[in-house]
């Protein structure tokens, strides 16, 4: 299984881990998602692959320093679900967010920041 992380694939390998005592691991380097197949939970084993593909997306969006924040990672795989389903109630459509025209972060005199959305060159193309 392959997996589109900001314009990045990703494979999505499921193995045996042995007596490796990790859930599951992301490489950014090979850009492969490992998870261990002996986790017979299906629950478990989703919350595990939600969370390594956040490691991917922090690396993948330029936040390298968050990819190794192991307790963000898992409140956002843990809590996406429900961040999404509040975006839905107030219908908060990300693909009609028009990125030039907002400024959360930055203003119109101001250059977005390094690590902003707003940075062109912090943007991936779909």
């Amino acid at each position: 299984m392959v997996v589109n992380v900001l314009g990045t694939e990703y494979e999505i390998i499921f193995e045996d881990f042995g007596r490796d005592n990790r859930d599951g691991y992301c490489s950014v380097i090979d850009k492969k998602i490992h998870i261990d197949t002996q986790i017979t939970n299906e629950d478990r084993k989703r919350i595990v692959l939600r969370h390594e593909i956040m490691h991917a997306f922090f690396f993948e969006s330029g936040l390298e320093n968050y990819f190794y924040d192991e307790q963000l990672i898992s409140f956002i795989a843990l809590q996406f679900d429900k961040i999404e389903k509040v975006f839905k109630e107030i219908k908060i459509d990300q693909d009609k967010i028009d990125l030039d025209q907002c400024r959360v972060c930055c203003t119109e005199d101001e250059k977005p920041c390094d690590s902003c959305i707003h940075n062109p060159l912090n943007r991936k193309e779909k």
